[in-house]
């Protein structure tokens, strides 16, 4: 199996309609990308210095099918708001195996 981990810090300091709103779109990417195994997704309920607004952790069945998803329609419409939305985000992919 293979794990995508990311982070998102929105641009403004007053991100809670927004993050709420592309935690829902995010949450929906599992009913439209088959690639997805499982798929975790919220908001930060902790508001310190170094945290970030949004989490996501979605498991594939390997490097290849994370690679696909990335291409997906969906996927790519959701990307889009991130870049818009967000100043920083993160990743870590790696096998679970």
């Amino acid at each position: 199996m293979f794990r995508h981990v990311v982070s998102l810090k929105f641009k403004t300091h007053e991100p809670e309609a927004e993050c709420k709103q592309l935690v829902r779109d995010l949450a929906d990417l599992p009913n439209q990308v088959p690639e997805i195994l499982h798929w975790s997704t919220g908001c930060n309920e902790i508001n310190i210095d170094l945290a970030y607004d949004v989490a996501i952790v979605g498991d594939f069945e390997n490097r290849e099918a994370l690679l696909r998803y990335f291409k997906h329609p969906a996927v790519q419409a959701v990307l889009a708001k991130i870049d818009h939305l967000c100043s920083s985000r993160i990743s870590v992919d790696y096998s679970t195996d």
